[in-house]
């Protein structure tokens, strides 16, 4: 059960950061400002991480 909620969790974060990098986008187009570095990352999957931890 907690793992489920764990997850619908994860799918909300992941949702509002897709939905949010657009509108920063906009806004700094809007600003006349350069975009930001590294803005554009994608976080580690559970799987990634987990083989990051693997290797350390």
């Amino acid at each position: 059960m907690q793992e489920n909620h764990f997850e619908e969790l994860d799918n909300q974060i992941n949702d509002l950061r897709r939905e949010l990098k657009p509108k920063v986008s906009k806004l700094r187009d809007m600003e006349k400002k350069e975009d930001i570095k590294g803005f554009n990352l994608n976080p580690l999957s559970k799987e990634e991480m987990r083989a990051v931890e693997e290797l350390i």
